[in-house]
């Protein structure tokens, strides 16, 4: 089932809100950083914070083998603290989700990501665990199950990629197979 037809399946507009997780800014570090104003980033134990091209390609087959390719490009912020890194963007319309900003927590073994604004949705990627989350759009909400068989992260302070493979399910009912493959580039 391809994104414009679920779209047309989830009927009116409804707002939910996902979680209470604080979700960064993808212009400023004081959102991302939890504490009293005016400390530094050493003091914080964040290591570095640059600007950085994020190109998002996800690719989705559903179970007739049928694929649907969506690719994003665009700017991003790109933080390290002691072995996660966090990457920032803001969504477009090329992906469905103008107006929502993505966080990607990437842990040496899992994912989080948490996006926030006109669709929210909070889902954690860690190969061999099934993980359900509740995706809100402007049309409603569903439970959305992950069933990740590949969680790659190859990081490093330059930037690097992270590839996900998982099966995907909407309100209990399986809709494919998604690859998503996340590559962050020094502006």
């Amino acid at each position: 089932m391809g994104l414009l037809k679920l779209r047309g399946l989830l009927g009116k507009p409804a707002r939910r809100q996902v979680s209470d997780a604080r979700v960064p800014a993808p212009s400023g570090l004081r959102s991302v950083v939890p504490g009293p104003p005016g400390r530094s980033l050493g003091e914080l134990g964040w290591v570095m914070k640059k600007e950085v091209l994020v190109t998002v390609k996800g690719t989705l087959t559903d179970d007739r083998g049928e694929k649907e390719t969506i690719e994003l490009v665009t700017r991003g912020s790109y933080f390290c603290r002691e072995t996660d890194f966090y990457i920032v963007y803001s969504e477009s319309e090329v992906s469905g989700m103008a107006g929502t900003t993505t966080t990607l927590k990437a842990e040496p073994r899992r994912v989080t990501l948490n996006r926030m604004g006109s669709q929210e949705w909070r889902q954690v990627f860690e190969e061999g665990v099934p993980n359900r989350g509740n995706y809100v759009t402007p049309y409603g909400s569903m439970f959305c199950d992950v069933f990740p068989y590949k969680v790659e992260v190859d990081l490093t302070e330059v930037g690097g990629s992270i590839n996900l493979e998982y099966d995907l399910a909407l309100d209990r009912q399986r809709i494919g197979s998604q690859a998503l493959e996340i590559i962050v580039r020094e502006v």
